[in-house]
């Protein structure tokens, strides 16, 4: 019984229970602005001028409202404000990465699940792993993770590999993706796979990663060959698979054309994985759209210990 397995942000925050959610980055973006020495002193100066300006409204102190108003602003006064966006939308990029990228799986008993979970979806078993996420919890598994759409480097030293491949889908990039340098387009061949132990990470270790931030806008990201080239391997796991399973994902609405992307597999999916309890908007949204029986909520660890001796059976 092929499955494909869907990751969202509840995956990640379920194997590191410090991962920042959304309302985590925004209070660390706003202690941010408060730093004497911050490295961010545009964005913050930014961020401080738009919220004195709102009145402290809650809709201006919101990392993804923030980042969408970095991110989509297309037309400028001047060149001097197209410089300054210029660094304001690295500065966004870098601090969501910065904020992110240091957290790992909370506990070796965590480690030992998420190992025996990866290996569900080794080319051996042929079932199909895809995430929304871009932190690098699963590599951190040690697995063989291969993406498909990636460069690397010529190998300093030979290391060997043992156990079988896994295709890892990252529909929303991965912060060890780093363009080649002296390129700004979001093509494959542009891409290297880069990881904090490559010798070539120096060179990197400043440069934003290749990832799709929280923000409304996506479309910006979506140009060349990279993003296309993941969401059409996405459809072809979907249409390959029997079984479909989202392990917390649910559907924000501001990811409107994900809905409408998946709902035409609505048939295969077998489990929406969410920790809102059933009196919370997501619940209700989602059970509308997909029946109650496909909503179960629960922790994405607890759902897949629950789960995974019977789908290690199903090769």
């Amino acid at each position: 019984m092929r499955k494909s397995f869907i990751l969202g942000a509840g995956f990640s925050k379920s194997f590191c229970n410090n991962m920042p959610a959304i309302n985590d980055l925004t209070d660390k973006l706003f202690i941010e602005k408060l730093q004497p020495k911050t490295i961010y002193p545009e964005l913050c100066e930014y961020i401080k001028k738009y919220y004195k300006l709102s009145s402290e409204s809650t809709y201006i102190r919101n990392i993804e409202n923030i980042s969408t108003a970095i991110l989509s602003k297309k037309i400028f006064r001047n060149d001097a404000e197209k410089h300054n966006y210029e660094i304001l939308r690295y500065q966004i990029l870098k601090i969501i990465h910065d904020k992110i990228k240091s957290y790992e799986v909370d506990s070796e008993d965590k480690i030992k699940t998420l190992r025996r979970f990866v290996n569900i979806c080794s080319q051996k078993r042929a079932n199909h792993l895809i995430t929304f996420n871009y932190d690098l919890l699963i590599e951190s598994t040690g697995a063989w993770i291969t993406y498909g759409v990636t460069n690397n480097y010529p190998a300093t030293s030979i290391q060997e590999v043992m156990g079988y491949p896994i295709e890892y889908i990252k529909l929303h990039g991965s912060f060890n993706w780093f363009r080649a340098k002296g390129t700004i387009e979001q093509d494959m061949h542009y891409i290297y796979q880069v990881d904090s132990n490559d010798t070539e990470y120096a060179i990197h270790e400043d440069d934003v990663p290749v990832f799709i931030p929280m923000a409304h806008t996506k479309d910006s990201f979506l140009n060349g060959s990279l993003f296309n080239t993941l969401w059409a391997k996405a459809s072809h796991a979907l249409n390959t698979s029997e079984e479909i399973y989202f392990l917390g994902y649910s559907f924000p609405e501001t990811d409107l054309s994900n809905l409408f992307y998946f709902l035409d597999f609505k048939e295969k999916i077998k489990n929406i994985v969410i920790i809102d309890g059933k009196e919370s908007e997501n619940y209700i949204r989602l059970s509308h759209i997909f029946g109650k029986d496909v909503i179960t909520i629960k922790d994405a660890m607890i759902f897949i210990e629950e789960n995974i001796e019977k789908w290690e059976k199903e090769e």
